[in-house]
């Protein structure tokens, strides 16, 4: 192997791009160990190819729905039958997300109620391990019968084995009611 020292490398005149590497090469190194490649302020990094080693990714994502759902009065009923529209990773099964990968998750969801009445409350929670998180809640009061939706986000510390979410919902109408539009989904954030 050659060494070439130099102090500058440049372009010619007339010339603007230059190429490090040709049809022979197949890695590229910059530095070696324990150096800091400095990319002075005002210089533009394009990315043509494939960008890997940079940070973190968002992993684990996943959507899943739910169309209707009747749930009885003053019960807490863990939403099941979820529909998945997309799990990355397979970490939803049997109406539970278990992430395989410890971190800070974020989760979101929505729940809409079909005409609950005046004076009901509706609570939407997500649970961990099958209990409360916290201010993690999503519930209305109804003043006046319509059809409202709580929705919340949250960032749960999840241990990548065993934790798992789950989604509950409550209602105190006086009868049977019926909710519909559900959905959550979330991902891992970057580490």
């Amino acid at each position: 192997m050659s060494k070439v020292q130099v102090d500058t490398i440049d372009t010619r005149s007339g010339t603007s791009t230059m190429q490090i590497g040709s049809t022979n090469t197949s890695t590229i190194n910059i530095g070696v160990s324990g150096d800091t490649v400095n990319i002075p302020s005002g210089v533009t990094i394009a990315n043509a190819g494939t960008a890997t080693g940079f940070g973190g990714t968002n992993s684990g994502a996943f959507y899943v729905y739910k169309s209707s759902l009747s749930v009885a009065n003053a019960t807490n009923t863990v939403i099941t039958g979820w529909s998945e529209s997309f799990d990355l990773d397979n970490w939803f099964a049997s109406d539970k997300y278990t992430p395989q990968s410890a971190g800070k998750y974020v989760f979101f969801y929505s729940a809409r109620a079909n005409n609950i009445g005046a004076t009901a409350r509706f609570i939407v929670s997500l649970k961990k391990n099958g209990a409360g998180l916290g201010y993690s809640a999503g519930e209305l009061n109804i003043v006046s019968s319509s059809y409202p939706t709580a929705q919340q986000s949250f960032i749960v510390d999840m241990n990548g084995s065993s934790d798992y979410i789950e989604l509950d919902i409550f209602h105190n109408q006086g009868g049977t009611s019926n909710f519909f539009d559900m959905f959550l989904q979330g991902y891992k954030l970057i580490t």
